[in-house]
């Protein structure tokens, strides 16, 4: 399929619509409520990873150096994060925020689809890449829902997670440009990612702590401080200390 034949699938809106309607049918049979307090804690915070390829995307903004579609991503992504952190600090189904946020994290997915078909800003993300993160995000979805399903909210958790993972990077190659050594990027982001989480897991396993609502945004304070670290240990490796913007964000840090 070309460029034009996507362009008159998306003119079509009764695809669209249909695509909506099937989406928001599969997560409104979901009763949210039911996940383990520690899964909705996990999910919630997580979202505060997206502040990376957020911030890095707001700088370009400033620079005038990003098109319409990275502009439009970073506010559907600002929406996304606010509306997931805000969702899984009391989640539960139908509620105002349940519905932004199912809406947020559509519409994020279709414009990164969409930007990653006219944009021209970063070489390494091509159709054909394009493609396999979409299929991944599908197949991860449908088997984090299956596992709801059938009270396996275990593994739900491991496919939302991942769910999340395959998001992120996507967003990532649109808004965080001209990395010198993006194999880096994708170590130390992901072991700071998927370390956070398991080492946050095991704690509340062990320790067997109490769930509280002061511990989600305790929690939050926590990942917020990691997070930093690890954009800031990102920026250092993952680019020339020459690179202008960036090496003003680095001195300004320190």
């Amino acid at each position: 399929m070309n460029i034009m034949n996507i362009i008159r699938y998306i003119k079509n809106y009764s695809y669209i619509k249909e695509i909506y309607k099937a989406l928001f049918s599969l997560t409104d049979r979901k009763d949210v409520s039911n996940l383990p307090k520690k899964n909705k804690l996990i999910l919630g915070i997580t979202s505060l990873w997206v502040t990376i390829p957020l911030t890095h995307g707001i700088f370009k903004w400033i620079q005038y150096e990003i098109g319409v579609g990275q502009k439009s991503l970073i506010i559907i992504l600002s929406c996304t994060c606010f509306s997931s952190l805000i969702f899984w600090f009391d989640a539960r189904s139908g509620i105002l925020f349940h519905k932004l946020d199912k809406i947020c994290a559509v519409n994020y997915v279709a414009c990164m689809i969409i930007t990653s078909i006219f944009s021209n800003n970063n070489s390494i993300l091509s159709i054909d890449i394009c493609i396999l993160l979409l299929l991944s995000l599908i197949i991860l979805f449908l088997l984090g829902d299956l596992c709801f399903k059938i009270n396996k909210y275990d593994y739900q958790l491991i496919f939302h997670i991942l769910f999340r993972y395959i998001g992120y990077w996507w967003g990532h190659l649109l808004l965080v440009l001209e990395e010198k050594n993006f194999a880096s990027a994708i170590a130390i982001l992901s072991v700071g990612y998927f370390g956070h989480i398991i080492v946050f897991n095991e704690l509340i396993r062990r320790k067997h702590l109490i769930i509280t609502k002061n511990m989600y945004w305790k929690s939050c304070v926590i990942l917020g401080i990691w997070i930093i670290i690890c954009g800031k240990v990102h920026l250092l490796v993952c680019y020339s200390i020459n690179f202008n913007y960036y090496t003003k964000f680095i001195m300004i840090k320190n």
